[in-house]
C-alpha cells in the first residue's frame, strides 16, 4: 500500500487498479476502478448552516434555503457527499475549496459544471446518503461500487450525471 500526498491509498503492485472506501454510522461503501474514484457515505441527520456556508458555493446555499425544513437535511447531505466523493477521486483531501465543487438536482440527474466525472448518489430510505465520483479516463466506465446498510433499508432512488 502507498500513500499519495493528501493520504489517499493506492495499490503499489496494481497502478491500474483505483478505491476509495467511506463508512459513518449505519453504513459502508466501497468503490472499485480502473480510474481514479471516490466514495463518501453519510447519515442524514441535522446539518449545521454554518458548515453550509463554508462549503455549498451561493447557488447551493440558494438551494438549501428555499428547500422545505423537512427536506433540507437531505439536501445538505446529498451536496456533501457528492462534493466529498470528488474530492476523494482527486485525492486532495478537505484541503480542496469545496464551494468550488457546485451541484444541482433536475429530478434524477446530478447536475454540475466539473467535466470528465460521472456521479452516481443512493438515497436509502432517506437516512442514509451515498454518492460516487469516478474520473473518466478511459473509452469505457468499469467500475464496482458496494454499499452496505442495515438489511431492512431500501434504495428509494439513484440519481446520476448525464455522462452515465
Amino acid at each position: 500500500m502507498v500513500y499519495g500526498e493528501q493520504g489517499k491509498p493506492a495499490l503499489a503492485e496494481h497502478p491500474g487498479v483505483h478505491f476509495n472506501i467511506s463508512h459513518a454510522d449505519g453504513i459502508s461503501a466501497v468503490v472499485v476502478s480502473e480510474n481514479e474514484c471516490g466514495i463518501d457515505c453519510e447519515p442524514v441527520r441535522r446539518h449545521n448552516p454554518r458548515v453550509a456556508e463554508r462549503v455549498c458555493s451561493e447557488s447551493e446555499q440558494a438551494m438549501l434555503k428555499a428547500a422545505s425544513e423537512s427536506e433540507r437535511d437531505l439536501l445538505f447531505f446529498r451536496l456533501w457527499t457528492l462534493k466529498e466523493a470528488y474530492v476523494k477521486a482527486l485525492g486532495k483531501g478537505l484541503s480542496f475549496p469545496m464551494r468550488e465543487a457546485e451541484f444541482a438536482f433536475d429530478d434524477d440527474r446530478i447536475k454540475t459544471e466539473i467535466s470528465g466525472c460521472m456521479f452516481s448518489q443512493y438515497i436509502i430510505d432517506n437516512e442514509l446518503v451515498a454518492a460516487v465520483c469516478v474520473f473518466l479516463k478511459t473509452e469505457e466506465l468499469n467500475r464496482l461500487c458496494y454499499i452496505n446498510a442495515p438489511e431492512n433499508k431500501l434504495i428509494k432512488k439513484k440519481y446520476t450525471n448525464s455522462l452515465a
